[in-house]
């Protein structure tokens, strides 16, 4: 299957890296220092999920750069970023290109729909935590590497059974929903509290945990 990584950051970079490894051809789209680095060296990687270096590796500073259209699009920007990204998507596909969106928050499937096609779309959402420690290389926080997938419409459908087979087949651990709703809301319901609060109290979530203050400031923003 030939993947392209829109947006090579360290989710990007760590779930095309389990790809290209699985043997698909993976295209990474990046910027900067990291760009360089995976043209001069290849990706590093290191954690549970995938550990070595891959080179080489194809990376580009533009979809429209990539040598082919792609099959799959792994749509993993900054929410900022959604729109322009969308847009220089679009010489990179083809009429039957998949695009999954790995952002955080629950609009990102319509908002790529509207710029690529929403019969292209599949809704995603992405549970690793990893890092670009330096450029070309990303590290991975702990065992757990998923991807919750849903068709926006709902329901199972060839295409998504297709794209799910892959990801597995690279070693990500994936679920398949039946609704759009839980997929995106399930992510969202815990990770705008936390992130919130956090960034609120300028702490990580276990210290504010640990308080009954904190606590109950956790729980009034989940409510």
């Amino acid at each position: 299957m030939r993947v392209l990584v829109m947006g090579a950051g360290a989710i990007g970079s760590l779930y095309g890296g389990m790809l290209q490894a699985a043997g698909h051809d993976v295209t990474f789209v990046a910027r900067g220092a990291h760009l360089a680095a995976l043209r001069e060296r290849g990706l590093e990687a290191r954690g549970h999920s995938l550990s070595g270096r891959l080179h080489p590796v194809a990376a580009v500073a533009t979809p429209a750069e990539a040598a082919s259209p792609a099959d799959l699009v792994l749509f993993t920007v900054k929410a900022y970023d959604t729109g322009p990204a969308a847009e220089a998507l679009l010489p990179a596909l083809r009429p039957r290109s998949v695009v999954v969106t790995l952002q955080n928050g629950i609009e990102s499937a319509e908002r790529v729909g509207a710029i690529v096609g929403a019969d292209r779309v599949l809704i995603g959402t992405a549970t690793v935590t990893a890092t670009v420690t330096a450029p070309g290389v990303v590290a991975q926080t702990g065992e757990h590497c998923g991807i919750a997938l849903a068709e926006p419409s709902g329901g199972a459908t060839a295409r998504l059974e297709t794209v799910a087979a892959a990801l597995r087949d690279a070693g990500i651990a994936v679920t398949v929903g039946a609704e759009p709703g839980p997929v995106l809301w399930q992510k969202f319901v815990w990770l705008a509290p936390t992130a919130t609060v956090a960034s609120a109290c300028g702490s990580a979530v276990g210290p504010i945990l640990a308080t009954p203050e904190g606590a109950a400031l956790y729980r009034a923003a989940i409510a």
